[in-house]
């Protein structure tokens, strides 16, 4: 039952990432705003494509024996938690790009601040969880373990996500 529920996953992920890959081409093809917050949503749309591919094959082989299925689920991990603090940085750089200039104040920059913060101390974590296990691990079978300190990554994401939706109300 656990290689019917990765195969699914990985439907799943293949799925999303053609529909993903559908609206960004839809998107481009009626010509993104060239100007800043644009770049910095097109630049989303291609990493989340670039990370549901990834993660759709990681769950693919995993199911593999030997060090290659091993060294790929691995690394793919570690790309996607590592691209999740990209995508909040990416839409941080959006939200800030697409307020008019005027609302662009201190605020935006102390917001900024914070989440630059954040995601610079999630980006470290997750690099030294390649040496010390404290946020997740895999087990035999290439399946992530989440640790105990797995928390500290998800709290970090959700603050950034907090501190973005504040900077937003305040500028509705």
């Amino acid at each position: 039952m656990g290689d019917l529920n990765g195969i699914i996953q990985a439907i799943m992920e293949l799925i999303v990432a053609g529909i993903v890959g559908v609206i960004f081409y839809s998107i481009k093809k009626n010509e993104f705003d060239q100007d800043e917050s644009g770049k910095d949503l097109e630049k989303m749309y291609i990493l989340l494509f670039a990370m549901l591919i990834i993660e759709g094959v990681a769950y693919l082989i995993r199911r593999l024996d030997g060090g290659f299925a091993a060294f790929f689920v691995r690394t793919a991990q570690f790309l996607i938690y590592e691209a999740n603090f990209a995508m909040a940085f990416l839409y941080f750089q959006y939200l800030k790009a697409s307020l008019p200039r005027e609302h662009v104040g201190i605020k935006i920059k102390r917001g900024g601040y914070a989440i630059y913060g954040l995601l610079y101390v999630g980006a470290v974590l997750v690099i030294i969880n390649l040496f010390v296990k404290m946020m997740y691990d895999f087990d035999a079978s290439n399946r992530i373990q989440k640790n105990n300190l797995f928390n500290i990554y998800l709290l970090i994401i959700a603050l950034t996500n907090v501190i973005d939706f504040v900077l937003l109300y305040m500028h509705k």
